[in-house]
């Protein structure tokens, strides 16, 4: 079943470590350095020579190819300090395997929108932001798929069952087969976080990240050949094994049909050292606690709710309306608590290993 794995690890994703620009430009950068309207791209990359932790060399059957996200979004803040974002998030990954299907490739789209405003003391700025996020995961086809030496469906010469389109049959007489499964995703998430920092800007600056939020995941997959009741199909015997009881087999393996919840609450330490007029680094560690509701367990696989972030970036003032920045993203526990539609019941050994990723970025403010 390694396939799903490696669908299921994509989606939204991708396998890449996806956390909001926004989200950290906000945590990251003093407010006093901020413009009244911004405009941010960045770009995300992973593949096996950027693999610096070696993630791929902890993983057996299906691996993560290559990857990458496109990410942009803009920013207002009106004259009392009400902010208000939107940002678009694309993502692109491809995933090999050593047998049917060779290759597959997901393209994910998510949506996020932010409502911010910061409440002042004498020495501190306390910024409460309200947050809603939409993943979307293009459909995927799977045409054949090889599993205990069986290749189940679609247009494979070699496949040893599949089943005829017998509408088109019927109407054209074209023998076209049918996919061994269709799948798709998506993902709505709802929360709030409150930011922590000091109102003067130093040379070394700290603050801190608090947030809370629930994503409710749905994945969904359709498969006629899986699904068929029909007698003679069913009772096809392939190495003494009923291809009835393969099909049932493969169904067991999937993630749950029902939706459920993923509750995150995170905590970041920030802080941000001035090299120069033009130069800064960054530092960012993020501890993250996760919690399941209406989650089917696998007996006999192990559930993780636990993870750690850490991110080390600098920052460069090419003029004083455009700031270009880099960072490297470093996970103890690859994507959990980051990309909440990648985590199931089938996927969760993944899950078990650090990951890392680079990424890139500009941001323009006026």
């Amino acid at each position: 079943m390694k396939i799903f794995l490696s669908i299921l690890v994509s989606l939204c994703v991708s396998p890449l470590l996806f956390s909001s620009n926004v989200e950290f430009l906000d945590d990251l950068l003093p407010q006093g350095y901020r413009g009244s309207f911004e405009i941010s791209a960045a770009e995300a990359r992973f593949d096996d020579g950027l693999d610096v932790l070696g993630y791929l060399d902890n993983l057996k059957g299906s691996k993560p190819k290559e990857a990458e996200i496109s990410d942009y979004s803009l920013s207002y803040k009106f004259s009392n300090g009400l902010k208000i974002s939107a940002e678009k998030n694309s993502s692109y990954a491809n995933a090999t395997r050593a047998t049917k299907p060779k290759s597959i490739s997901t393209e994910t789209e998510s949506d996020l929108y932010f409502v911010s405003y910061p409440f002042m003391t004498t020495n501190k700025i306390y910024e409460v932001s309200l947050f809603a996020k939409e993943t979307k995961q293009d459909p995927l086809i799977i045409d054949c798929y090889e599993f205990n030496s069986l290749i189940i469906g679609g247009s494979c010469e070699e496949a040893d069952v599949r089943l005829l389109n017998s509408e088109i049959y019927r109407t054209t007489g074209e023998r076209i087969y049918l996919p061994v499964l269709e799948t798709q995703g998506s993902s709505d998430s709802k929360g709030i976080s409150l930011r922590v920092k000091n109102k003067k800007i130093n040379d070394f600056n700290i603050s801190h990240s608090f947030t809370y939020h629930e994503e409710e995941i749905n994945l969904l997959f359709q498969s006629t050949i899986l699904n068929t009741q029909d007698s003679f199909l069913r009772g096809i015997k392939i190495n003494g094994i009923s291809s009835g009881s393969r099909f049932d087999q493969l169904k067991n393996e999937l993630p749950q049909l029902t939706p459920w919840t993923e509750k995150i609450f995170k905590y970041s330490l920030n802080a941000t050292y001035s090299l120069s007029e033009r130069f800064a680094l960054s530092g960012k560690l993020t501890l993250l606690k996760i919690s399941r509701d209406s989650y089917e367990e696998n007996p006999n696989k192990k559930d993780y709710d636990f993870n750690q972030l850490i991110d080390i970036g600098i920052f460069f003032e090419a003029h004083k309306n455009l700031l270009i920045y880099s960072r490297i993203s470093l996970s103890n526990q690859y994507l959990l608590g980051i990309t909440p539609i990648s985590y199931n019941r089938r996927t969760n050994h993944l899950f078990d290993h650090p990951y890392g990723q680079l990424h890139v970025g500009t941001l323009i403010k006026f």
